[in-house]
């Protein structure tokens, strides 16, 4: 059936591709044809941004986040009004949120454990008369975390007294270290989120995230909501929206 080919729900999704892995000539098909679509909604994503694509270049790489991911994540924050922004690695999704923040008011405050790419960043906020939007805050990862992520003790510092309705996590990098990597950041943002909140987690094609967002889900009781393959990225929320983003 297509609604198990291609579910929105979470759950439904893992039993599926751990039954496809059983017949590899149908689980290869179908990741070509979930691939496949996934560059059309890119290239239709990529059309929409183009007028507020930023005039000095910065490198879109493979750990970018997806332009389809970026403009469900767009439509969440103009839709719903999401003004208090947190995101866990600095880049692409820093500028468009700014440049989003600038025409609804707002205040984004994003985490990058990279020095120099954080000056990088920074320097193309300026470039662009964003920076009176973006708090961005440097954040080494704790190299005596099992997980190795960010060190909470600095991360609290920089974050106290503040509260999100909107939370990007995608970051640290999965190959930093642990494929559950970025598991810790629910647990931290729970003393910082908002009763109406969206967190928003990045890379749900692949096995680490996918275990993450199950965790989550058992753990918080968050409701989840899956956009691949229109975007790798999937939303948490403590309760239904009273809206569709898509």
């Amino acid at each position: 059936k297509l609604k198990e080919i291609s579910p929105r729900n979470g759950k439904t999704n893992m039993i599926t591709r751990k039954q496809f892995r059983r017949f590899p000539l149908i689980g290869r098909f179908l990741s070509q044809v979930e691939h496949s679509t996934l560059l059309q909604y890119d290239a239709l994503a990529l059309h929409h941004l183009q007028s507020e694509m930023p005039k000095f270049y910065l490198p879109w790489t493979g750990s970018s986040v997806a332009p389809s991911s970026l403009r469900i994540m767009l439509n969440e924050i103009v839709i719903g009004q999401k003004k208090l922004l947190v995101e866990f690695g600095s880049g692409m999704s820093t500028i468009f949120f700014a440049k989003t923040l600038k025409q609804i008011g707002g205040k984004l405050v994003s985490v990058e454990q990279d020095a120099h790419w954080l000056e990088i960043v920074r320097n193309l906020l300026k470039s662009e008369h964003l920076e009176d939007f973006v708090d961005l805050v440097h954040c080494p990862i704790d190299g005596q975390s099992s997980l190795s992520w960010y060190h909470v003790g600095k991360l609290n510092k920089a974050l106290e007294s503040r509260e999100f309705d909107f939370a990007f996590v995608d970051a640290p990098i999965s190959s930093h270290g642990h494929p559950k990597v970025r598991e810790p950041a629910a647990a931290f943002l729970q003393d910082f989120l908002l009763d109406d909140f969206t967190v928003f987690l990045d890379d749900m094609n692949r096995e680490g995230e996918q275990a993450i967002a199950e965790e989550w889900q058992k753990r918080y009781g968050w409701h989840r909501e899956d956009f691949w393959a229109r975007g790798t990225v999937s939303a948490f929320r403590s309760k239904r929206a009273p809206f569709k983003i898509c």
